[in-house]
């Protein structure tokens, strides 16, 4: 196991024993706990397979454009599986999409006869 490996290994545990011995108000999984509202028991499994992945060389990489992810991008999202460029074009993709449905909107009512 590589140095990284290791240190991912490290934190992966320590996060899932945090889920397990009970969550700190001030934890790094408060805010992912609200967003997520998934039972400890899947909160767990979910770290049990990301320490899977990890044995055989799939964790810690992106599952778009396959590259490491970032240690500091896992560290504060340990199960994330996008790198932060990919989930910042992934962003900016449904930004870009809201945009395009707002201007066709602006056009359809432009060109209702109640506008003109």
């Amino acid at each position: 196991m590589s140095t990284r490996e290791e240190r991912l290994r490290v934190m992966l545990e320590a996060r899932r024993r945090e889920v397990l011995e009970g969550v700190p108000e001030d934890s790094w999984y408060k805010e992912e706990e609200i967003a997520l509202q998934e039972p400890k028991a899947e909160r767990l499994k979910r770290f049990d397979d990301a320490l899977l992945r990890l044995e055989i060389g799939q964790y810690g990489f992106c599952a778009s454009c396959h590259q490491e992810i970032e240690e500091e991008w896992l560290a504060s999202l340990p199960l994330i599986r996008i790198c932060k460029r990919c989930d910042t074009n992934a962003e900016w993709s449904g930004v870009i999409k809201q945009l395009r449905q707002l201007r066709k909107q602006r056009e359809k009512k432009s060109q209702h006869p109640l506008w003109q």
